[in-house]
């Protein structure tokens, strides 16, 4: 018994010719001109990345419980404390877009317990890790 390969045929393809009657057409993309929250635009329209100051705390204030900070500026108060996020058992973050110079803040659990020790500080565009002690 002999057995044969099956040849694959070639297949043939024709390249348009330039004298053709088809139309082109262009497609212009069209690029949105809103700026993201975290960039900022010059006014020679590069984009500019520009990163938040932001406190990251390190402490688990137990099931149920909120850290809160409170500050000097940067939408903070020292009456009131805003929320901050928690990422883990452990790992709370907060950031802010408004600071503009160094600003001191406190942590709070369920604003109403202070954190022990001197106020801390963070800076624009900086990350400030801390673990607090109550």
């Amino acid at each position: 018994m002999i057995k044969t390969n099956p040849t694959k045929k070639p297949i043939n393809k024709k390249a348009p010719s330039k004298n053709s009657d088809t139309k082109k057409t262009t497609v212009k993309s069209t690029k949105s001109k809103r700026t993201l929250a975290n960039k900022k635009v010059s006014k020679n329209n590069k984009a500019i990345i520009s990163k938040n100051a932001s406190v990251i705390a390190k402490i688990d204030v137990g099931f149920g419980n909120e850290l809160f900070i409170r500050g000097e500026s940067g939408g903070l108060s020292w009456e009131k404390g805003l929320p901050m996020n928690c990422k883990a058992n452990d790992e709370w973050h907060w950031e802010s877009s408004s600071i503009k110079k160094p600003t001191s803040f406190k942590l709070l659990i369920n604003d109403s317990e202070w954190s022990v020790g001197e106020n801390e500080t963070v800076t624009p565009s900086a990350t400030c890790n801390t673990t607090p002690s109550f």
